[in-house]
């Protein structure tokens, strides 16, 4: 999302994320950061970071769910290489 400072757009993503909080998914989000702009991906890397956080709060057995599906899935895209 994009658009001009104060405009309202941190907020749109807070409200996206409540709303994916309620169907139990996974959100990523990051925000621009005018120093960092010439750090490659800071706000992919932003947003990755907060994924893993919000995973790494999950229950030992949500973690694993998510492990497995993880492993699940490299694992076929390894072997269709």
């Amino acid at each position: 999302m994009s658009g001009y400072s104060g405009i309202g757009k941190s907020s749109v993503v807070n409200e996206l994320h409540k709303s994916a909080g309620r169907a139990a998914r996974l959100f990523a989000s990051g925000k621009f950061d005018q120093y960092k702009r010439d750090i490659p991906y800071a706000t992919l890397a932003q947003a990755f970071q907060n994924l893993v956080r919000s995973l790494l709060g999950q229950s030992e057995a949500e973690l694993g769910r998510w492990r497995d599906a993880c492993v699940r899935r490299s694992a076929r895209t390894v072997s269709s290489s």
